[in-house]
């Protein structure tokens, strides 16, 4: 064997290593490998990440308690700004 040949063995090992580490992050993610293990038989995409995909519905009644919700949000923060709008009009006065 010369050493070329000693180098692409040793390279080979390293890969189903690198690839097997690989395989081990990802799967504590919860994510499929992108590249299969060399040793093993090749990954097939799970079936949660299609759901995951799934576009989500916000129904109409859904819809309207956000936007009640988020006026009421916005009538507390005005009626709370009125007086620190003050404030900052004197402030702004006096540096003028």
């Amino acid at each position: 064997m010369t050493d070329l040949d000693t180098i692409i063995e040793q390279l080979e090992k390293w890969k189903v290593g690198i690839d097997n580490a690989i395989a081990s992050v990802t799967a504590l993610r919860g994510i499929e490998a992108i590249v299969p293990p060399s040793s093993a038989a090749p990954v097939k995409p799970a079936a949660a990440t299609k759901e995951a995909t799934k576009k989500r519905v916000l129904s109409p009644e859904g819809r309207k308690k956000i936007s009640e919700a988020s006026r009421k949000r916005w009538a507390n923060l005005k009626k709370a700004a009125p007086a620190a709008t003050k404030k900052t009009v004197k402030r702004q006065a006096k540096t003028a």
